[in-house]
């Protein structure tokens, strides 16, 4: 998930040209999206441990947080190398 988000150009650039608190809003959508995702797939495929992983994870304020700080931090050292 942080591989994926992380490379989504749209947040590079709204990590490069906006304020914090837009990024990290428009971040902590996209992780939402991706958790709502997985749901979504693990209940139609019928995977249940998907699903109840996703379904936990959403659950999860603090993890949800985490990953939403760790693609901020990963794309921001993208940012300096490059």
């Amino acid at each position: 998930m942080v591989e994926s988000l992380s490379s989504d150009d749209s947040l590079v650039v709204n990590v490069r040209d906006s304020t914090p608190s837009a990024y990290e809003a428009a971040i902590a959508d996209k992780v939402s999206l991706k958790i709502t995702d997985g749901l979504l797939d693990g209940t139609i495929s019928g995977d249940e441990e998907k699903t109840a992983f996703y379904t936990e994870l959403s659950s999860n304020k603090a993890v949800v947080t985490q990953i939403t700080n760790t693609v901020i931090r990963k794309i921001k050292d993208l940012l300096l190398a490059g």
